[in-house]
Parts: C-alpha cells; sequence; structure tokens
C-alpha cells in the first residue's frame, strides 16, 4: 500500500470522525471541571492528533518489514518514545493543562499521572489500529477489484484476438481453395493434352503425363504439408520429375542411386522433391560435364539422402541461404523435432551439397 493512499484516507476518516471526538472531549471535561482550560485542552487533542498519525506512519512502515518479531519491535518503542514525549510536553511545557476527562482538582500523584496519559494514548494507538486496518482492507479489496477488471479486460482482448484469428484462418481458406483451383485446371487440362497427344507424339504425351502426376503430388503434398506420408510416393514423384529433366536436357548427367530396402520409411511431404528442384535451378548440368547427384540411402531406423550439385555463377539466388533452405528447416523441426539432421556446404569445386538423415525411431 502506498503512503499517498495511506494519508489521502486517512485524513477522509479523521475529518468525519475528529470533530464528534472534540467536541465530546471538551464537553465532558466541561462537566468534570467547568474551571478546565479550553486552551489547553485543544493543545493535548493537537498532541493526540499528532501522536495518531504518527502512530498511521509506524504502522504502515512496520507491515511493509516481513520478521513479526521485529514489527513488534517497532510497534513497541515507537510507543514508549511517543508517550516519553507526550508526557515531558504536557507536564514539563504545559504542566497545568488539565486535559484528562476526568481530572480532578489538587492531584499531582505522578504515577497516576502517567496512568492516565498511558490510558489515553492506549486509546489512540487502538484507534489508529482500526484506522489504518480500515484503509488497508480496503486497498486490498480495490486491488482485488483491479485485478478482476484486468484479468475481465485480458479475457475479452483475448476473445478478440481469437475472433481476429478465426477471421485471417478462413480468409487463408478460401484463399488456399482458390489457389487449388487453378492446379486442379492445369491437371485436368493436362490429363486432355496426353489424350490428344499421344497418338502424334508418345514422347510428349508420356511427359504430360508424368507432369500431370507432379501436379496431383504437389496438390497432395501441399494438403499434408503438416504430416508425414510415404517416403515410396516421393520417389515416385521424384522419377517423373527426373523423365521430365531428362527429356528437356538430354545432354544432362543424372546420376540417382538408391541402396537399402523400401520398408515403409516416412518423411516430410516434398521435402527431397524440392531440393532436387533447386539443384536444377541453380546447378550447371546442361553440358553433361558437371553431374546431378542423388544418392538415397534405407534402413529399418533412417532415411538418407545425400545431393550434390555444380552451382550455376550466373543463378541470382544462393541456395545455401535461401528461403527454401530455411521453410525446410522449419517444417523437419515441427514435424521431426530432433529426429533429422540436415546438414549444407559449398565445397572446394563450388559444388553445393546437402546431407539429410531423416530416422524413423
Amino acid at each position: 500500500m502506498k503512503l499517498k493512499y495511506l494519508w489521502k484516507n486517512s485524513l477522509r476518516l479523521q475529518k468525519q470522525i475528529m470533530p464528534f471526538y472534540i467536541m465530546l472531549t471538551l464537553a465532558m471535561n466541561y462537566m468534570a471541571n467547568d474551571k478546565n482550560n479550553v486552551m489547553y485542552q485543544i493543545i493535548h487533542l493537537g498532541l493526540l492528533w499528532f501522536f495518531l498519525n504518527a502512530l498511521l506512519l509506524v504502522y504502515h512502515y512496520t507491515m511493509e518489514t516481513a520478521n513479526k518479531v521485529l514489527k513488534f519491535l517497532i510497534i513497541l518503542a515507537s510507543t514508549v518514545v511517543s508517550l516519553l514525549v507526550v508526557l515531558w510536553v504536557l507536564y514539563l511545557i504545559a504542566p497545568e493543562s488539565r486535559a484528562f476527562l476526568y481530572w480532578e482538582d489538587n492531584v499531582s500523584v505522578p504515577l497516576r499521572t502517567v496512568l492516565l496519559v498511558f490510558n489515553r494514548y492506549l486509546g489512540a494507538m487502538i484507534f489508529a489500529g482500526f484506522i489504518y486496518y480500515h484503509i488497508r482492507h480496503k486497498n486490498a479489496q480495490e486491488e482485488l477489484w483491479r485485478e478482476k477488471e484486468a484479468k475481465y479486460q485480458q479475457e475479452i482482448e483475448m476473445k478478440d484476438l481469437l475472433l481476429v484469428k478465426e477471421r485471417e484462418a478462413r480468409a487463408l481458406e478460401v484463399g488456399f481453395l482458390s489457389a487449388q483451383m487453378h492446379p486442379h485446371f492445369l491437371h485436368n487440362t493436362l490429363n486432355n493434352m496426353v489424350g490428344a497427344a499421344y497418338p502424334s507424339n508418345p514422347g510428349l504425351a508420356a511427359q504430360l503425363t508424368n507432369l500431370s502426376y507432379l501436379v496431383r503430388y504437389k496438390l497432395e503434398s501441399t494438403k499434408n504439408e503438416n504430416a508425414i506420408m510415404d517416403e515410396a510416393k516421393e520417389i515416385e514423384a521424384l522419377n517423373a520429375y527426373l523423365e521430365i529433366m531428362k527429356w528437356q536436357q538430354p545432354h544432362a548427367d543424372i546420376r540417382f542411386s538408391t541402396d537399402g530396402q523400401v520398408c515403409g520409411q516416412r518423411i516430410v511431404p516434398a521435402v527431397l522433391l524440392d531440393r532436387v528442384e533447386n539443384m536444377f535451378t541453380h546447378g550447371m548440368y546442361r553440358k553433361g560435364v558437371d553431374p546431378i547427384v542423388i544418392q538415397r540411402k534405407l534402413t529399418e531406423g533412417h532415411v538418407g539422402y545425400y545431393l550434390k550439385n555444380k552451382i550455376d555463377p550466373q543463378s541470382q539466388r544462393k541456395e545455401r541461404n535461401g528461403i527454401g533452405l530455411i521453410n525446410c528447416r522449419r517444417r523437419l523441426e515441427l514435424l521431426f523435432a530432433d529426429k533429422y539432421q540436415l546438414n549444407t556446404w559449398v565445397d572446394d569445386e563450388n559444388c553445393f551439397n546437402v546431407d539429410l538423415i531423416l530416422y524413423q525411431y
């Protein structure tokens, strides 16, 4: 609780209570002895008010301390010091103050004087404690209300955010469905072209069939980009792609080899096909001097791929820093977590190398 908050609320309570208390004190002293000096009564009430607010300060700084023993010692020491100060003021500076409620004439017994002062200021201590704990309870209630209000506002913001996310998801879904219309149209058109080209040009029809299969596979891999699939399907799409590239570039030296047996291995969709596409996009292979190397190794425990191609200096993109590899790593981290290894490097012959291992356990 802040000190400013304590003072503000304590002064508000004192404004409500102190006038009644002052009037009651003056009236009872007058009824007890009409010769009592009103000015001395006011001085005494001023000292009492000062003592009351001093105790509020003591309570405030004491409650901030976690040690219970230290709290007790602070309150005890503060009370003793305050009482000594009040006694010194009343009986050395104003010995004739006669500021007590039921003060009797011609009484000068020091012990009784001390007891009467202690009784009066003990009541002030209780009153100060009541004020402090009332304000502390009020502050706790206000903080609880603020926490509930903040939590309510946070829930509203979360609901608004979920609504925004839902709208964005719907917009993406609509965009995805719209984008799919063009590949489906291309796939159907390619099938029609295969039928038209086959009688006159079987070679072209075969490549159109491969292209149609690639389009269909791309559609399936896009739908299942957040799932894993059979490695054998990826290889079928890769063979179709390699057939098309051999038909386009008959002089290209494409070396694709497989070591091991297929036994239901699983991979990320298009993870190999995308890497091979980049080899043909950024590699030197058209003259047949620099080979395109694709090595595939299969075991029950893992799937491994090693790719190597000569980098075309005319290529504007550098695949080792390209967005394709970044996306590939993100998909592998999502679907295979720590069960993969992906290393890329450029060797002394300016060849780009990719070594990918996907563990199956």
